[in-house]
C-alpha cells in the first residue's frame, strides 16, 4: 500500500485497512482477516 501498484492492488481487492490477509484459490477469495493476523486454528474452521 506504499506504492501506486500496491494501492491499485489493494483497491482491486477492496482492502481498506492494514493489515488485511486474503486467501485465494485460483481467483476465488476463500477468506480474509482484517486488522488481525490469522491464527492456526482459523485455518481449520474455514
Amino acid at each position: 500500500m506504499e506504492t501506486v501498484e500496491g494501492l491499485t492492488e489493494g483497491a482491486f481487492h477492496e482492502v481498506g485497512d492494514i493489515p488485511t490477509v486474503i486467501i485465494f484459490d485460483n481467483k476465488d477469495e476463500l477468506t480474509r482477516w482484517v486488522k488481525r493476523p490469522p491464527v492456526s486454528e482459523d485455518f481449520f474452521r474455514r
